[in-house]
């Protein structure tokens, strides 16, 4: 089994509140998670694929791209 992240470690990864994350879970929004009793943990993969379907490209030119 991967990584299992609580509450904290990923509001620190994603750089939110807690406050921010317990919102997500309580809305079942955003992130898939796994609930043990009280504690509810995240898989590292799931926070990684987070961030990538986040990622915005520029409309304009790339830096370091020829003119």
């Amino acid at each position: 089994m991967e990584k299992l992240l609580s509450k904290k470690e990923v509001a620190e990864m994603l750089g939110l509140s807690i406050y921010t994350i317990d919102k997500w879970v309580s809305l079942k929004q955003k992130l898939p998670y796994i609930r043990l009793g009280r504690r509810v943990l995240f898989q590292l993969s799931d926070v990684e694929e987070y961030l990538i379907t986040q990622r915005v490209e520029p409309l304009g030119k790339c830096i370091g791209d020829k003119q």
